[in-house]
């Protein structure tokens, strides 16, 4: 098995932000910077392509998200992710791996 190293990842990014609470879980958010990402020659890992799972918890979720995580090589934060659980634990885990981080907020 051959393991991507951080040179072959600069170009993958992963969006974490706010889904819980937040109408339609926040996926309009998600697409319409898939969509920017992109375009400008990102390969992009967005969490709202999805979708929702009937009967799986946050749990369910995070953990599948925390595997994605550690193969991208670079974090986009949304705005807001300081509210959200599950994007503080992403950005966590990005800041140890030693991963780019991109905030909206400073865009």
């Amino acid at each position: 098995m051959s393991i991507p190293n951080g040179e072959q990842r600069s170009k993958v990014v992963y969006i974490a932000g706010p889904m819980t609470g937040l109408e339609n879980y926040n996926f309009e958010n998600f697409n319409r910077v898939a969509e920017k990402l992109r375009s400008e020659g990102w390969t992009v890992h967005n969490p709202a392509d999805h979708g929702m799972s009937e009967g799986a918890t946050w749990e369910d979720y995070m953990a599948i998200a925390l595997t994605k995580v550690g193969q991208r090589g670079v974090m986009y934060m949304l705005k807001g992710w300081q509210m959200s659980r599950g994007a503080c634990l992403e950005q966590l885990i990005a800041t140890n791996l030693n991963f780019k981080i991109i905030y909206e907020d400073a865009q």
